[in-house]
């Protein structure tokens, strides 16, 4: 799969809001926005700035000079496998919770891309 192909790629969600099969498969951007919503986390386009910024929502994003991957850029140092990295669902509520915690300093490198 090419970099075009996983940039285009939708999220299938296992339930919707309403515990049942959605009726047709979520974008990472409506994954975003319904994690974020599950969360409590009120500032949805900050994490979706932060994505396009990133990784262009490209899911399994490499950098090619560290070991940042995902929609977030994730680095090995925090724990989360590349598989974990790689998944909208996860990378998002890991995201949440280092934001909550007072961690945007994570990605002072593209400040300048997703900053107001």
């Amino acid at each position: 799969m090419g970099s075009q192909d996983i940039e285009n790629t939708v999220i299938h969600s296992s339930l919707n809001s309403e515990g049942e099969e959605p009726s047709s498969p979520l974008t990472t951007q409506e994954l975003i926005t319904n994690v974020a919503k599950e969360e409590g986390f009120e500032d949805v386009d900050l994490l979706l700035r932060i994505a396009k910024c990133e990784s262009s929502f490209n899911a399994c994003a490499k950098n090619g000079v560290s070991s940042a991957t995902g929609l977030y850029q994730i680095l090995d140092m925090h724990g989360l496998s590349v598989e974990e990295r790689c998944n909208p669902e996860i990378a998002t509520r890991w995201t949440i919770n280092k934001i909550n915690k007072g961690g945007l300093n994570a990605w002072n490198a593209s400040k300048h891309c997703w900053g107001i």
